[in-house]
């Protein structure tokens, strides 16, 4: 839908994703695409699921600094 896509690309929605995405790239230093953040680990570049589900399963075990 061309249409839709236009209203999308151009609605202030779109621009505040875009933006806070772009600053947390920034403040992970990520220069790139796929990069992920999950809990504390900081993945750049692809992954598998074998590791992306290993890197999850880690960060449960990590307890909370703050609740």
């Amino acid at each position: 839908d061309a249409d839709r896509l236009l209203i999308d690309m151009y609605s202030p929605a779109t621009d505040h994703t875009l933006w806070l995405s772009r600053a947390l790239a920034d403040k992970f230093a990520m220069i790139g695409t796929p990069g992920l953040v999950i809990g504390r680990t900081v993945v750049i570049g692809n992954v598998d699921d074998k590791t992306l589900n290993r890197i999850v399963e880690m960060e449960k075990t990590i307890p909370e600094i703050c609740s």
